[in-house]
């Protein structure tokens, strides 16, 4: 009978084992026993069994050399002589594989290396009572334990690879996180099971399986291996040809472009560079550390691979899909790296304009990984892959599977970027249900994108965050009971009124079932005065549940803070129902201004007011306060047939002033919000119609009625209006960037749109719209007899889907 049958036997009585005892008489029962050579998360295995072991037992525990037991109890760590001698030896064990197993009164606590070990310890305290569940917060068992049984388990993550995008990294190390808070939330990471990196800042402790990728960038890899600096000069021919036969050179490394997949060269390159990097990879690590895994994917932002008459040819012989060209080439490059490298497998993304295999006639390799990325743009995230509304995506994955090869999946909960303007929502009844679909279609590996907003956060995203990294070890796991655990270890004595709240959530979620599409999520029905007030409330008497000063209760203020943002984005919509409840908008601001910066503050940064366009800081967030601050953000009357998630509302407050040309944001009755950008020059040929400033050498030639989005597109205004007054005027057509700008009057000012661009799959039309602008014009250099200063006025600019551009109400006008 091997020792595997026996360790199921004893799985099956482990109930009937006696207790292990921690604690005996109040002192420790037991010591802690490494092995002669422990490795570097052995180590780190054995700190924290020690640290947490004292804080659930009440006692301190002394850490051994395995040689030191001298016939004493002990929990044996890591991979020691006396789990050898019971017969569980280091070969034995997957890398990420663990075991906890009591022999007498000794306790095995041993895996895999490099982290089966660690993980093996977490398991033990699990049992015991202890999680970890933010960076910040531990749950601990509310009395001491002294001896437990039932701690015998075997077993190694669901997933060979999990990340949570929550994009921390980024954040914290632009904001300047202190060192012991970069530590923490390393440490973090690792408790939580997770092995893959985010970005180059900030990289965890542990990386292994199909997300454990060494290249920066991690995916839209492509110019990583044929690198524009390098070729484009001198070969083109190696990049994109567009439906003009001409070649483009990607916009960044990682965004914008894409390389022409049919040339033997590109193939020949990228094969190249790829096996250098393995190479290095294999040289600089231990074998432990090797990856097993390497992407070559496409660019983001791109709506085509190549058109080249080759690419096209391919294109055509692969159903019209993409992802055939693509996929030949990922091929071709995966057969000349498993010459050498067998073990390796090549990773590739389809998304964007790779995002079907419908009809393709190439299979994968057996050492390529496909990672199929959800249809984010048009699929519900708040309804499992299982509901009717997201059949589509559902299909897409259901193709793939069918297609072979191995899958990764990159998935997307209510990210940052598409929580504006803020919501009372949930996605938690989505991971468990996805998750397990995943793993029924063969899903090795998951990423999922899940950022949080800096200073607007989603609702019990923390949550989300425990409960998706849980998971992503066990589908199987009771989510409720890890709810309550969360609850109860984050909120403390808050914690029944957070209940509450998060399954009022959940039951509107679930009661509203509507399409709401990832990119553009329309208002929820039950987001009523009535329903936004009384959660409010809710929220409020759970924060004075809990002293003054906590982490506590600063974690209750930040569930309210979607609430506060929501308030003062929308007085039109919530301010009487406050105001009848006895609270004033003004505290409603103030609130939301400190709990904002709390929400920012909580892990000491030391540069939260640095201008980054990677990031929102605190300068963004008070930059946002005073905009909505300053007067009412209800669409104006023309535009009030539209519904919310096809409407943006930009309010002057938004504009850059530029004192240095005389525009300055100015008090204008006649302005809608009571306020507006006035750019005023006082040189008079700067003002009217024709006037215009040149570069000597030709460079560049604006109007003085000339409004434009970047270059294009840009209108010059004619006729102006002799009133004096403030007209509407459209700009059709715009696409969003994350670094865009709206401009007047000789580029004396402009605002700029970033905030409003929505990362998308670079095929759709999410970032396309319609742009209107408020603008009147005074003085005598548009109306002769005119006694005002000569100036360009604008005070508000309103974003329009184009398909409900028809529904904007210009009456006569």
């Amino acid at each position: 009978m091997t020792k595997h049958i026996i360790l199921s036997m004893i799985l099956l009585f482990a109930a009937e084992i006696s207790a292990f005892d921690f604690v005996r008489d109040g002192n420790p029962a037991c010591v802690i026993a490494a092995s002669s050579s422990p490795s570097r998360f052995e180590k780190l295995a054995m700190e924290d069994l020690s640290e947490f072991l004292s804080k659930i037992t009440g006692v301190s525990f002394e850490l051994v050399q395995e040689r030191e037991v001298n016939g004493r109890p002990a929990i044996y760590v890591g991979q020691t002589e006396f789990a050898q001698k019971n017969g569980y030896l280091p070969e034995d064990f997957q890398n990420e594989e663990w075991l906890v197993l009591q022999v007498g009164e000794n306790l095995i606590v041993t895996g895999g290396r490099p982290i089966g070990t660690f993980y093996a310890v977490w398991q033990l305290l699990n049992r015991l009572g202890c999680y970890p569940l933010t960076m910040e917060s531990t749950r601990m068992p509310a009395l001491p334990v002294h001896q437990a049984n039932g701690l015998t388990c075997r077993g190694k993550p669901h997933f060979n690879g999990r990340v949570i995008y929550d994009r921390f990294p980024v954040l914290s190390t632009i904001m300047g996180m202190p060192e012991e808070g970069c530590t923490a939330y390393q440490m973090w990471l690792l408790r939580c099971g997770a092995n893959g990196r985010q970005h180059r800042r900030l990289l965890p402790l542990y990386e292994g399986g199909l997300t454990y990728i060494t290249t920066q960038p991690s995916w839209h890899t492509l110019c990583l291996y044929v690198e524009p600096s390098k070729y484009f000069d001198a070969h083109p021919e190696y990049f994109s040809m567009n439906e003009k036969g001409e070649r483009i050179r990607p916009r960044t490394d990682e965004a914008g472009g894409s390389l022409c997949l049919s040339n033997p060269d590109v193939q020949r390159i990228a094969t190249a560079r790829l096996l250098e990097i393995i190479r290095e990879d294999r040289e600089r690590l231990p074998r432990e550390e090797w990856p097993i895994c390497y992407d070559v994917s496409l660019l983001d932002l791109f709506p085509y691979i190549c058109k080249c008459p080759e690419c096209s040819a391919i294109i055509r012989e692969e159903g019209g899909k993409d992802f055939g060209l693509l996929l030949r080439f990922v091929n071709s490059l995966a057969e000349e790296v498993e010459k050498s490298f067998p073990d390796i497998q090549i990773r590739t993304c389809a998304y964007g304009a790779a995002s079907s295999c419908e009809g393709i006639r190439v299979r994968p390799r057996h050492n390529v990984a496909i990672q199929v990325a959800d249809l984010f743009v048009t699929c519900d995230y708040f309804r499992p892959l299982a509901h009717p509304l997201n059949a589509p995506a559902r299909k897409k994955f259901e193709q793939f599977r069918e297609l072979g090869g191995q899958l990764v999946v990159w998935d997307y909960w209510n990210m940052s970027s598409f929580f504006e303007p803020p919501r009372l929502e949930t996605i938690l009844d989505t991971i468990q249900p996805d998750l397990q679909y995943f793993s029924s279609i063969g899903v090795k590996a998951v990423f999922i994108e899940a950022s949080r907003h800096p200073y607007k956060p989603q609702n019990f995203i923390d949550l989300q965050y425990f409960i998706g990294n849980r998971l992503l070890m066990d589908p199987q796991e009771d989510t409720e009971r890890l709810i309550d655990i969360f609850l109860e270890g984050h909120y403390g004595k808050a914690a029944s009124n957070l209940r509450q709240y998060l399954e009022r959530l959940r039951a509107s979620v679930a009661a509203d079932i509507s399409l709401k599409p990832g990119m553009n999520v329309p208002p929820w029905a039950y987001q009523t005065a009535d329903f936004v007030v009384s959660s409010y409330r809710l929220l409020q008497d759970a924060a004075a549940m809990v002293p003054d000063g906590t982490p506590e209760r600063r974690r209750v203020h930040d569930e309210l803070l979607p609430i506060l943002w929501i308030a003062i984005q929308r007085p039109w919509l919530y301010e009487k129902a406050f105001e009848a409840a006895g609270i004033s908008m003004k505290r409603l601001k103030d609130e939301c201004r400190d709990y904002s910066h709390a929400h920012m503050e909580r892990f000491g940064g030391k540069e939260l007011d640095v201008r980054s366009r990677w990031v929102k800081t605190r300068l963004d967030c008070d930059a946002e306060l005073q905009a909505f601050g300053s007067g009412s953000l209800r669409p104006p009357k023309e535009f009030r047939a539209i519904s919310e998630e096809k409407l943006r509302v930009m309010p002057p407050g938004l504009f850059v002033q530029k004192p240095q040309h005389y525009s300055a944001l100015v008090k204008d009755e006649e302005a809608i919000m009571g306020e507006a950008i006035c750019s005023s020059y006082p040189d008079e040929s700067c003002h009217g119609e024709g006037k215009f400033r040149s570069d000597p050498n030709g460079r560049w030639k604006f109007y003085a009625t000339e409004f434009g989005f970047g270059g294009s597109p840009k209108v010059i205004l004619q006729d102006i209006p002799k009133d004096e007054k403030y007209h509407w005027y459209k700009l059709p057509g715009i696409e969003l960037n994350d670094n865009c700008n709206f401009y007047g009057h000789f580029w004396f000012f402009h605002m700029p749109l970033g905030s409003a661009f929505r990362p998308d799959d670079g095929v759709s039309d999410g970032n396309r719209w319609d742009l209107w602008f408020h603008a009147k014009f005074t003085g005598p250099a548009y109306v002769p007899s005119s006694k005002k200063e000569n100036a360009t006025w604008c005070d508000l600019v309103v974003l329009v889907k184009p398909d409900a551009s028809p529904l904007v109400d210009m009456g006569d006008k």
